[in-house]
């Protein structure tokens, strides 16, 4: 990558020899070189080598006033040598998911007057006023029991994930038929079993597709045949754009 007008790169390290710990990508601005390099810089990446030079020996300030020194020089391309976004501290003890636990409202009668969807929207909106749906959410498992996540962590995937701690299970997971990358995407098949209605409702969770997997999300939508679309994020967040726009310009989709 190479530094904007600015003179800067955009991200940010912690981390080196003299910290006892491996130099750690901790920020990355939006809308910088870090942020728009394809693959993109996370936060989490371990930077092994810069510009071909082991920094294993060098201090946190010797890696910064390298970093500056590359900058400085405004046409010299920084290479970065990263282990991916799968980075969790020594000093960090992994903690089990709480049991699933789910803490009931008093119960409640809809009005005859009332449809069954207005009604579950007024539920809803007294439960976040009164912060019982936040806590049934925060008590909700994020992994299931005896279900793994493997094919998300293989080196040729490790760069398709969005975010470390979101990953599809590999029992469910989408697997692309027809995909030059590979058969992987993150994205989960969810089946809704309405028994009342003796039906299933099949949907399919999946991240907002990246620029390096844009692609595969439309492959996956083709190979579906999914007839509907539905964003649950909004474009940017915390500064930092979620999700490759997609634009509808004279009946043509186009990706910006």
């Amino acid at each position: 990558m190479r530094p904007n007008d600015k003179g800067q790169f955009g991200f940010s390290v912690k981390g080196g020899c003299d910290q006892g710990a491996p130099v750690i990508v901790c920020r990355v601005a939006p809308n910088t070189p870090a942020d728009l390099c394809i693959p993109r810089l996370n936060e989490g990446d371990q930077i092994l080598l810069l510009n071909g030079q082991d920094i294993s020996t060098y201090t946190n300030e010797e890696v910064v006033s390298a970093i500056r020194g590359i900058c400085e020089l405004q046409r010299t391309d920084l290479v970065l040598t990263v282990r991916p976004n799968v980075y969790v501290s020594d000093d960090v003890e992994e903690e089990e998911e709480p049991v699933f636990q789910y803490i009931p409202e008093s119960p409640r009668v809809a009005n005859g007057g009332i449809d069954p969807l207005s009604e579950s929207i007024m539920l809803l909106q007294e439960g976040l006023a009164s912060g019982t749906a936040l806590a049934q959410f925060e008590q909700l498992y994020r992994r299931k029991s005896g279900m793994t996540m493997n094919e998300c962590k293989e080196p040729e995937n490790i760069a398709k994930n969005r975010y470390r701690d979101i990953s599809p299970y590999d029992a469910t997971r989408v697997i692309l038929t027809d995909s030059d990358t590979g058969d992987y995407i993150n994205a989960n098949v969810v089946n809704m079993d309405i028994p009342k209605a003796a039906m299933v409702n099949k949907y399919i969770a999946a991240q907002g597709p990246l620029p390096n997997t844009m692609v595969d999300f439309w492959d996956m939508i083709w190979e579906q045949r999914s007839t509907l679309i539905v964003m649950l994020t909004t474009n940017v967040e915390r500064g930092r754009v979620n999700i490759s726009t997609l634009l509808l310009c004279n009946n043509q989709l186009r990706v910006a």
